[in-house]
């Protein structure tokens, strides 16, 4: 959905702590109005919808509260509870702009600046999330501004029209005064801006007319993507929308479009394309009429919603089109324009366009963290072709998988490329961690700390110098231990493939990475059993890790996943458990089969008082009350003169079930660190 506000803010230097982009006495007032609950949601006795006014507050609130957590959460170093809420700040934010209609007040503006600089602070601004150009958006925005002046906007005596031959669509071509000013618009300079989209049609109608297809939607709505994003798969709207299809972040995750540090799928143009045509049936279906869905796309489903019952049951978009925002009023006859001018390009004498290169790739699966220098090597191509075909990558290699990740290399050089792939060297197939800088690191003690480089560190972050300062995040690249023939033949595709109707598969769980811990996201279709059989572990095992007393889960909720820790015996899981309302110590127990001891052992509690939100760690699976034999989970303090061989000895376990228990990184341990063990010799 596009939307258009004011331009990203650059905040002014910062004192102190550099990560936070609003003042620490801004922030002050924020926890201290949250916390006295001065701004709250107003419900109406009777359920209805409130005021929009009570709306806009409580989203502002509720924005104020996120921004509060994430201060919170970076002090105390606490990056999942951070990543929560920018979620929420982004959300909420999302909802606001469709609350207010452009976020018009002052407020509203400094909230949408303050909450992107955050984002941008925390992940920061990569290659794919920087503005390809601002093509559309301002030639738009032009072109709206010169809409507006239109005398009679609705009126159907339309004389300027050249006669157009019979065309078969199924959303209705509708003639008037807006129409008939867009169509010239768009003609005025078309080498400027028409022309170029033609030439991109080329590349992405092909994929959008088979994906529209397969969902059953009208095949002129490939059009709509010209008039979002100009057929620029990188372009970044103001508001933050991206992508062709422009999906702000919360709608493309309810379409199942991941985002993270390292990829964001809405900037896949198979993947989005998909999410696009979902949400455009599913507006069709609410609204019965596609140029309504086509103004809830623009502005949002709530603002349509709101202008149709003003004005009774059966309205039409042109019956309200003075209830909606400017740009959704001249949005809907843009799209028109642009339909009918390319459905009849004779009658309006449009050129012969060189089309643009054709979409099409072989897809390799790889592992590891890969230069994309380093690709185009082994593809025999440049960086920017495998830009072009991966945008959705938003550094400058492959983002860290724990099964791979699906690459899409130029057509015919797939063979070529997995070959190239088996003979590289282990030290250029890296994997990669995130690492949390506390008080007192530097770039030297954090390399040394996870067997790396300065200089890698430097190249991973985008770090020049040698500042870093507490509560940044750094991806630390370390080595990959994977096989060198990890692109056999078995595991990578056999033929190219053209416009692949469905690549969001998540790919299975690597058997080598069971001590790690997935935080996945459900997604539009998902159930307990699929997503188990995804990662290798039981649905009970699911339950037990997320306090799941039924089978049912909701798009967007969080999951924890151990993959390959399934079960009980010496492969069993170390588990953060973050207590809920109702909890004690005796409940938490019983649920993971263990002693209300070993709890109070591994937490360092002194009586059996927690507090809701606190976070306690949990070793489960093989041991404790539950367990049979006389094994058990027991905390062992490091002494001066042992390593990890003498503590496996000692404990008849190998090293690797003692790193695996405790998520060390290396080999270095200090005189009176807690290591939990599960033993029965102690």
């Amino acid at each position: 959905m596009t939307c258009t506000t004011a331009s990203r803010f650059c905040p002014a230097e910062r004192p102190r702590i550099h990560w936070r982009p609003w003042p620490a006495l801004w922030i002050a007032a924020m926890l201290l109005l949250t916390s006295c609950g001065m701004f709250s949601k107003t419900v109406s006795p009777e359920g209805e919808e409130p005021p929009r006014a009570d709306q806009e507050l409580a989203l502002k609130a509720d924005i104020y509260d996120a921004m509060a957590r994430l201060s919170r959460a970076q002090a105390e170093a606490d990056a999942e509870a951070a990543e929560a809420a920018l979620d929420d700040a982004m959300s909420s934010l999302e909802q606001l702009h469709e609350v207010s209609g452009g976020l018009r007040d002052a407020e509203g503006r400094e909230l949408y600046r303050s909450v992107i600089t955050a984002y941008e602070q925390y992940y920061g601004v990569t290659h794919a999330l920087r503005l390809e150009h601002d093509e559309i958006y301002s030639y738009r925005d032009e072109m709206f501004a010169e809409m507006n002046e239109v005398s009679d906007p609705l009126s159907e005596d339309v004389t300027t029209l050249p006669e157009l031959g019979p065309v078969q669509t199924t959303i209705p071509l509708e003639k008037n005064h807006l129409v008939e000013q867009s169509i010239q618009y768009l003609l005025r300079s078309p080498e400027k801006h028409l022309y170029n989209w033609i030439a991109r049609s080329a590349t992405y109608f092909p994929l959008f007319e088979q994906t529209f297809r397969e969902e059953g939607i009208p095949d002129e709505l490939k059009y709509l993507s010209m008039i979002e994003s100009a057929l620029l798969p990188r372009a970044v709207s103001h508001a933050g929308a991206g992508g062709l299809w422009q999906f702000m972040p919360a709608t493309g995750r309810d379409f199942g479009l991941t985002r993270t540090t390292w990829i964001d799928e809405r900037f896949d143009p198979v993947k989005s394309t998909r999410a696009a045509a979902k949400y455009l049936k599913q507006l069709h279906r609410q609204f019965d009429d596609w140029y309504l869905a086509l103004a809830a796309y623009n502005s949002g489903q709530g603002r349509v919603a709101r202008a149709l019952r003003s004005h009774g049951q059966g309205a039409s978009f042109w019956d309200i089109y003075d209830a909606l925002p400017r740009e959704t009023r001249n949005y809907v006859p843009m799209f028109i324009a642009t339909t009918t001018i390319l459905t009849n390009p004779q009658a309006f004498n449009l050129p012969r366009i060189d089309p643009g290169p054709k979409y099409v790739y072989d897809v390799e699966r790889v592992e590891g963290m890969i230069d994309l220098r380093v690709i185009a090597d082994l593809a025999g191509t440049d960086v920017e072709t495998i830009r072009r075909l991966n945008p959705e990558i938003r550094h400058g290699t492959t983002p860290p998988t724990r099964g791979g990740y699906d690459l899409k290399v130029p057509e015919g050089s797939g063979q070529r490329f997995a070959q190239a792939y088996a003979a590289l060297p282990d030290d250029q197939k890296r994997s990669q961690s995130e690492y949390v800088v506390r008080r007192g690191d530097n770039l030297t003690t954090i390399a040394r700390r996870h067997g790396t480089t300065v200089a890698a560190l430097r190249e991973a972050n985008g770090i020049r110098g040698s500042t870093i300062h507490p509560g940044q995040r750094l991806y630390v690249p370390v080595p990959y231990n994977g096989s060198a023939n990890f692109a056999s033949s078995s595991s990578r595709s056999s033929a190219p493939v053209r416009y692949a109707s469905d690549t969001g598969r998540a790919p299975a769980a690597s058997s080598s990475n069971t001590s790690s811990r997935v935080t996945y996201k459900v997604r539009r279709g998902d159930n307990l059993t699929k997503i188990a059989n995804k990662y290798g572990v039981r649905v009970a095992d699911i339950k037990g890790w997320n306090d799941l007393s039924g089978d049912r889960i909701r798009s967007g909720q969080r999951l924890t996943i151990y993959p390959g820790q399934a079960g009980t015996g010496s492969g069993a899981s170390r588990i953060t458990y973050k207590v809920r309302r109702g909890d004690n110590l005796t409940k938490i127990a019983n649920k993971y089969g263990v002693r209300v001891s070993d709890i109070k052992g591994w937490n360092d509690l002194s009586g059996d008082r927690i507090r809701r939100g606190q976070r306690l760690t949990i070793y489960s699976g093989g041991g404790g009350a539950s367990s049979s034999g006389s094994k058990r989970w027991v905390a062992y303090y490091v002494k001066k003169g042992d390593n990890l061989t003498k503590i496996a000895n000692r404990v008849g376990a190998s090293v690797a079930d003692v790193r695996k228990w405790n998520d060390l990184k290396n080999d270095r341990l200090r005189v009176g660190q807690k290591l939990a063990v599960y033993t029965a010799r102690l």
